[in-house]
């Protein structure tokens, strides 16, 4: 088994605390009615990094491009399921909102990394999602068997998709 790098797998926890920060005031999260376990946070990012080792070892990739960084990183998000819901009341507020507030968490971390690389890349268009897509990716994240391989490949679709939906 590949044994990641500590100060890789902290790093990318910090980050990530930092992400779930973020996430909960940008969505207007009542910051007591979620909570997130640090425990399976540095376990997504445990997880992550034997994958990007993999990725340089058995694969001969020595740089990985953001797409497969987002794809990884959201597997494991919402395999681990790092954020919990601390009371039932939050299901009044509005039902859909913790149903699938890891995958939200997953979709907030990578399409910020995604936006990122595109922004330092020159582009100043944004991956952005129609409700109705955004829902079934919300689902799919959930309920149906996914791969990090498979979500680096929808990743890198949106990414080409809003640069030529952009270039018209």
């Amino acid at each position: 088994m590949i044994t990641p790098d500590v100060g890789s797998v902290l790093a990318t926890t910090k980050h990530l605390l930092g992400e779930y920060a973020r996430f909960i005031r940008d969505f207007r999260a009542d910051v007591h009615k979620y909570q997130i376990d640090h425990y399976a946070i540095k376990d997504v990012a445990t997880h992550y990094w034997r994958d990007v080792e993999r990725l340089h070892s058995f694969h001969n990739m020595p740089l990985i491009d953001s797409r497969k960084i987002a794809g990884y990183l959201a597997y494991w998000i919402c395999k681990l399921h790092p954020i919990g819901v601390t009371g039932y009341r939050v299901y009044f507020d509005n039902p859909q909102k913790p149903k699938f507030v890891n995958e939200s968490f997953a979709l907030y971390v990578v399409f910020g990394r995604i936006n990122a690389a595109l922004e330092a890349n020159g582009y100043k268009q944004r991956i952005a999602l129609d409700n109705k897509i955004l829902e079934s990716l919300l689902y799919t994240l959930k309920y149906r068997a996914t791969s990090g391989d498979t979500l680096s490949l929808l990743f890198e679709m949106a990414e080409k998709l809003t640069l030529a939906k952009n270039a018209d």
